[in-house]
């Protein structure tokens, strides 16, 4: 039963990962990793900024290069 659990949570978050990837046009890792750190609430650290659209707690560092 636990991995049904498990595996239905997974199956859950790549839906909703390609729906992301469709809607708001992003790479399908980004959407992956959005969908990942809400599922475990988690904040974001990047420089991509396609994370801002798809509303994930964010940081972006500043570029001091």
């Amino acid at each position: 039963m636990e991995l049904d659990t498990e595996v239905g949570c997974l199956f859950s978050m790549l839906t909703e990962s390609l729906t992301l990837f469709a809607e708001q046009n992003v790479d399908f890792i980004d959407a992956y990793l959005a969908c990942k750190s809400r599922d475990t609430d988690g904040k974001m650290v990047s420089f991509d900024r396609d994370f801002q659209r798809l509303n994930v707690a964010l940081h972006v560092p500043e570029y001091t290069g």
